[in-house]
């Protein structure tokens, strides 16, 4: 690979590529990143007319990280202060992001992100794709991500989060509603009261979707999040919403085989009085649980007592 970059003969690149082996673990990714950042560093050098030099006692000693994450944080700390900022924040939005949400969240001129992202393309951090721009590799957003103290990051995701509600459609809302969902939950502490519900009804949502695609794991973690934002207070103003969200717990809870919670989550429900249509999902729900968990004898006398 070095033989073919470099334009040298094999024989010639041979303690070369032994020492960015040992240092680089072979990950083409990081050979990749070493050779450049050598290059970066003068380390590796063209001079005509012999081409591609080096000193191998200088490289083996070079200040280069030897971990993906390492070697992403020094190239981005190399960088300008507007083009850091704008993969600090890109970070922070996800895997592939564009222009116009990084302009909302920074407010910043378009042109200032522009420029951003023009520098983080032409240094090979990111790369363009269909909504946008993307990391080149997980990595780099990792090392972005670790710039950022936690407070910072937590208001990121929660700025992220208002402006995609406000942008999508109610369609493409429901598309992304696990992305919408997720930079929620990481700010989960600095919701505001007022925000609080709609936060719950997106958690549910998201829930929903991925019990619909057999992901009940996954839905458990957005409807804890919806639990930890539905206080006793929403039971008297959001009656169904409360409803909605604790039987959609108990159905998570035991696709987990989680029983006894999926039970108590009922029993939360049954407490605050529903009836009619209501009180009979319950119930089905509940012998559905009592029939997976619970022996046969107990599973009958449950429903004796409906019965009776």
């Amino acid at each position: 690979m070095l033989a073919s970059a470099l334009h040298r003969p094999s024989d010639v690149v041979a303690s070369l590529a032994s020492c960015v082996a040992r240092k680089t673990a072979s990950l083409p990714f990081l050979i990749q990143q070493f050779v450049l950042r050598a290059r970066e560093l003068e380390l590796i050098r063209y001079q005509s007319p012999t081409g591609w030099i080096w000193e191998d006692d200088k490289i083996e000693a070079a200040d280069i990280p030897d971990d993906a994450v390492g070697m992403m944080t020094a190239k981005i700390e190399s960088l300008d202060e507007d083009s850091k900022t704008t993969i600090r924040f890109a970070s922070c939005v996800g895997y592939e992001f564009n222009a116009s949400l990084l302009t909302e969240l920074s407010g910043w001129q378009r042109r200032s992100i522009e420029h951003g992202l023009f520098v983080l393309a032409e240094c090979g951090l990111i790369a363009p794709c269909g909504r946008g721009y993307r990391f080149a590799h997980d990595r780099i957003r990792e090392a972005a991500q670790g710039l950022l103290d936690e407070n910072e990051r937590r208001s990121l995701h929660l700025s992220t989060a208002r402006i995609l509600i406000a942008q999508l459609s109610k369609p493409e809302l429901d598309a992304r509603i696990l992305e919408v969902a997720d930079h929620l939950d990481r700010a989960l502490s600095l919701v505001p009261e007022e925000d609080r519900l709609q936060a719950i009804q997106l958690n549910l949502d998201a829930a929903r979707k991925a019990l619909a695609g057999g992901t009940a794991a996954t839905a458990e973690r957005y409807l804890a999040a919806a639990r930890m934002l539905f206080g006793d207070e929403h039971w008297l103003s959001n009656r169904q919403l409360g409803f909605d969200l604790y039987v959609a717990s108990s159905d998570s809870a035991s696709l987990c085989e989680m029983f006894d919670a999926a039970l108590q989550y009922l029993d939360l429900v049954e407490r605050q009085g529903f009836a009619g249509l209501d009180a009979a999902r319950i119930a089905a729900l509940r012998l559905r649980i009592y029939a997976a968990s619970r022996t046969a004898e107990e599973t009958g006398r449950y429903l004796l007592e409906l019965l009776s």
